[in-house]
């Protein structure tokens, strides 16, 4: 019974791996430039930064920006300054559109905040897009910090590390045997009390979706 025990666990490793080594072989989806990103006026928007975690409403955009409402923070840090980049998602029915943007200002007499008008918008459907569980359990390293995988999808992962990292924190993401790092967003990392000592649930957004899945 032992030796059958290591070899799935062996070929569950090896399962693993061959997942992770398909996703190396990742591939950027070229997106035309948009001209005009329409979120519509009302629509709830999640704003991640290193300044915590934000909900907001869009009052109004053009061509070059959107007015947002003050923001209320989940995850309150510091204020928001111009220059600051921020990760935004707004869903719309099942979908969930993502994309970067830069504060520009906030309105003095309205606290409204004012951010670039994106020239990308990811698309993903919440619904359908599946996450690959085969590699939970195998090595991933965020930033400097050495964890697991619990799963991981074409736009994203969940990973259990040992240290906190901050919400809306950008980081590079490596497994395996990659040249080059995965850049990501934190979407979100809370303790995980049961482990001992206690432990971190980290949600990942990539910048760009992962092909090869």
């Amino acid at each position: 019974m032992q030796v059958v025990a290591t070899i799935l666990w062996m070929g569950g490793v090896f399962v693993a791996s061959v997942v992770l080594t398909a996703l190396v072989m990742r591939t950027v989806r070229k997106r035309p430039a948009l001209k005009r990103v329409s979120l519509g006026v009302g629509a709830k928007i999640r704003l991640i930064s290193p300044s915590g975690v934000f909900i907001s409403l869009v009052v109004s955009e053009n061509d070059d920006e959107i007015y947002l409402s003050p923001p209320v923070g989940l995850q309150p840090g510091r204020p928001f300054e111009p220059g600051d980049v921020v990760f935004a998602q707004v869903p719309d029915g099942g979908l969930l559109l993502s994309f970067r943007s830069t504060i520009l200002r906030r309105e003095i007499e309205t606290g409204d905040l004012v951010l670039s008008m994106p020239t990308h918008v990811r698309q993903a459907n919440r619904r359908i897009e599946e996450r690959l569980t085969h590699v939970k359990g195998h090595g991933v390293t965020v930033d400097n910090a050495t964890g697991l995988f619990l799963d991981i999808s074409a736009s994203g992962a969940q990973v259990i590390l040992p240290t906190q990292i901050k919400a809306g924190q950008p980081v590079q993401v490596r497994w395996d045997d990659l040249v080059e790092p995965v850049p990501a967003w934190v979407l979100d990392c809370r303790p995980v009390f049961q482990e001992n000592p206690i432990r971190y649930r980290v949600r990942l957004r990539f910048r760009e979706p992962l092909s090869g899945l």
